[in-house]
């Protein structure tokens, strides 16, 4: 099988090598009934703004979080996907909250952009790798689109009206 070369930009795995280690990866820890978790970092930027400015932060951001056994690689050009065996839900969601942390105070410089990350971990949101990584991108959609939507600003009580 050939050695997948990382992305030269970020230092992290293209998408497609990221998809395969990421399958091979979930089915040993299915095979061996251990937890794998996957992290999903996606970045909400103004409208018509790019994020090619800051996927190298980001990817120097994460780069310090993972372990030797973590892999790490961009996803549909601007979401950045983690992938962390032996690791349950409780550890992903401390992860997830501090990747999400770190990768807000590492951009805040560059521009106006809010990171949102989410997890799902094997077996609890998914039986295969493909249902995980799915549940964790619809999760970071959810959190993206409160973002973008926000609520409806309700009429201040009738006593604390001007």
């Amino acid at each position: 099988m050939p050695k997948h070369r990382p992305d030269p930009t970020t230092g992290l795995l293209t998408e497609r090598a990221f998809l395969e280690r990421l399958e091979r990866g979930m089915e040993r820890a299915d095979w061996d009934q251990r937890w794998y978790s996957v992290i999903i970092c996606a970045p909400q930027h103004l409208p018509g703004e790019g994020v090619a400015d800051i996927v190298q932060v980001a990817a120097d951001c994460v780069r310090k979080l993972i372990r030797e056994q973590d892999i790490t690689g961009w996803l549909d050009g601007d979401v950045l996907a983690i992938g962390l065996p032996d690791t349950g839900p409780d550890g992903a969601r401390v992860f997830a909250f501090r990747a999400q942390s770190d990768l807000r105070m590492c951009s805040y410089k560059l521009r106006s952009t809010i990171w949102e990350a989410s997890h799902a971990t094997l077996p609890e949101d998914g039986e295969t790798w493909r249902e995980v990584l799915d549940a964790a991108i619809e999760s970071v959609k959810t959190r993206r689109q409160r973002f973008a939507d926000p609520p409806a600003r309700q009429p201040l009580p009738v006593h604390l009206a001007p």
